[in-house]
């Protein structure tokens, strides 16, 4: 839903802050159904500021799904 109602600055706004890790998980995944150029910019700069190591590993698997494209499935 966050991603069809294009919630970019929402998802990223609980990325700054201290959100519970199910939120955070929440956020992502809507974030990388999102194929825009602010929501890369977005994560990569939290990426660069961020210091935990899980929180960087969901940033960078973010970005890594955001790069590629899921093909059709053929069932």
């Amino acid at each position: 839903a966050l991603a069809r109602l294009n919630a970019v600055k929402q998802c990223l706004a609980v990325l700054d802050g201290d959100a519970p890790p199910v939120q955070r998980a929440a956020a992502i995944q809507a974030l990388v159904r999102i194929p825009e150029a602010e929501v890369v910019t977005g994560i990569s700069e939290r990426l660069a500021k961020e210091t935990v190591p899980e929180r960087r590993a969901e940033l960078i698997t973010a970005l890594c799904r955001l790069y590629f494209i899921e093909g059709a499935w053929k069932g």
